[in-house]
């Protein structure tokens, strides 16, 4: 009867170094796939801006590094097919940094609005990212009340203003009416001349209906924002 011999498995001592480095690796790829930062714009293009993300990312070997400039990043805008509203931006504005799993820029430069492939298989690739103008450090964050670009009449605001230049014009027709108007009558012998009654007539009822429209305007205005 033969014996058995047990054999002894053979043992590789750097498998767990070669496992550890593994492991390193794809931890350090993960923590540094783009996904959301924040980003100062560096310069602004026709339809596109520059971006300089403000948060470092980790690498495992060099430790915090900087990214580099992003190129040519799409710029969010509150769009749709009727109305939109674009805020102008300029260097030095910060915002979101959002970067998309695949290219998207196919897609963009097509006008259909069928779906896209995009340029190649790769994936997370750092230049592929959307800038929104929406976010400012605690110290800056006093409300700016101009500067904003409405490019819709169907925006109840821009409807407001529209509005108060048809009544401001109204009224600067009321006064050319009244300049038509001699403003004071003379009677010979009476010792002096007096304010024209139809001269006066017009004048201060051009200026009631602008005084009513003004007030009118301005509650609009007040409460424009409850209106929404």
């Amino acid at each position: 009867m033969s014996s058995f011999t047990p054999q002894t498995p053979e043992f590789n001592p750097f498998l767990p170094d070669s496992f550890e480095q593994l492991k390193r690796a794809l931890f350090s790829f993960h923590n540094n796939i783009p996904k959301v930062s924040i980003g100062s714009v560096s310069a602004v293009n026709q339809s596109t801006v520059d971006v300089k993300p403000s948060i470092q990312y980790f690498d495992n070997n060099a430790g915090f590094q900087d990214y580099d400039v992003l190129h040519s990043l799409p710029v969010f805008t509150l769009f749709s097919s009727q109305h939109s509203v674009k805020l102008p931006i300029n260097p030095g504005d910060s915002g979101l940094v959002i970067w998309v799993d695949r290219e998207i820029y196919t897609w963009l430069s097509s006008s259909s609005s069928s779906s896209a492939p995009p340029e190649s298989g790769t994936s997370h690739n750092v230049n592929n990212a959307i800038f929104i103008p929406c976010i400012t450090k605690f110290s800056n964050v006093t409300l700016k009340n101009s500067g904003m670009e409405f490019l819709s009449a169907g925006i109840q605001l821009l409807g407001e203003l529209i509005s108060l230049a048809t009544k401001l014009s109204t009224f600067a027709n009321s006064l050319v009416s009244a300049g038509t108007v001699p403003p004071y009558t003379w009677t010979p012998g009476a010792g002096g001349s007096a304010v024209s009654p139809t001269y006066q007539t017009q004048v201060t009822s051009a200026a009631n209906q602008m005084l009513t429209d003004m007030t009118q305007s301005k509650n609009n205005f007040t409460t424009f924002k409850g209106q929404q």
